[in-house]
């Protein structure tokens, strides 16, 4: 039976009603669980905690030809953007280069320290002590644009980047992705889905420790981004859902490693305790995250069945 349900930001989706179980499960459902928690358990580190570590070296942001490193507020303006540096338009125009129609800028903010006018110069050192007392710098803002925008500029080195491979297999595998519409922005600190949306943020693979990292981490993103087209992303992504959707990500990504020989790490279990509160608190999780990272395979066209 078929019931549409409407959420509170106005979607609809129509879902089979299915009666909630009850309790733990049957014998059989908690037998699953159980040996699935011993094998999280076992993945953990000798400590019996699994640290979250990032798969990337973070690249504090900064302005391109200063090398200065934005901080404060602009922290926050730039955190989600995929680059690492951001050039002015004075600078790009002094370079003779040109912004591409259709380049966004990015707002960033400046202090500018407190200063005497001409007309106090001529006063005596404590009534100037006085006065600077009373002012404070004043925030100005400048519009600046991402370096991997302006054709011509040339790429940013950094310090402990490493000198990563694309793998061949893999990159045609995900060109086939970005047939299907996939968008990949290269750049930044974050590896991230933007919900609703084609497009995966990556750190650039030679942040990575290694190549192999990187695609793991690329292959949990693309998960994700599953989830917008086979419908997951329509449901209401309350904390309950966003265990779930996490972890059909982290088996999407274990199994898209596997078929392409890549290494699972223990590392790779961040969210080893969030999986075992979730299958405690709902026994049928784990079955349905694993028929949904199924469909997702099937997606991608890595399974064969029909």
């Amino acid at each position: 039976m078929l019931q549409t349900i409407k959420f509170s930001d106005g979607q609809t989706v129509q879902m089979e009603l299915v009666a909630k179980p009850k309790g733990k499960g049957n014998k059989f459902v908690q037998e699953v669980n159980q040996t699935i928690k011993e094998y999280l358990m076992e993945a953990r580190l000798g400590d019996g905690i699994a640290p979250w570590q990032r798969e990337w070296i973070i690249i504090p942001k900064r302005n391109y030809d200063s090398n200065r490193v934005y901080n404060g507020l602009n922290r926050w303006l730039l955190s989600y953007d995929n680059d690492l540096s951001y050039v002015t338009k004075a600078s790009i125009e002094k370079r003779g280069l040109t912004i591409p129609e259709g380049a966004k800028a990015r707002l960033v903010i400046a202090y500018v320290p407190p200063h005497l006018r001409k007309d106090e110069e001529s006063f005596s050192e404590e009534e100037k002590k006085n006065i600077m007392k009373k002012r404070f710098p004043v925030m100005v803002t400048h519009w600046v644009y991402r370096s991997k925008d302006i054709p011509g500029l040339p790429e940013k080195v950094y310090k402990d980047m490493k000198d990563n491979k694309r793998y061949e297999n893999i990159e045609v595998f995900i060109q086939s992705l970005k047939d299907k519409g996939l968008t990949i922005e290269e750049g930044g600190n974050e590896a991230h889905h933007i919900r609703h949306t084609e497009i995966i943020g990556m750190p650039d693979i030679k942040q990575f420790e290694s190549s192999d990292k990187y695609y793991r981490v690329y292959f949990h993103e693309v998960g994700h981004w599953t989830g917008l087209h086979l419908k997951r992303e329509d449901k209401k992504f309350d904390r309950i859902e966003h265990g779930k959707e996490e972890l059909i990500a982290e088996m999407v990504s274990a199994y898209v490693s596997h078929y392409f020989g890549i290494p699972m790490e223990e590392n790779d279990f961040a969210y080893i305790d969030g999986w075992i509160k979730a299958i405690d608190s709902d026994p049928y999780l784990l079955s349905s995250a694993c028929a949904q990272a199924e469909k997702a395979l099937k997606f991608l066209g890595l399974t064969d069945t029909e």
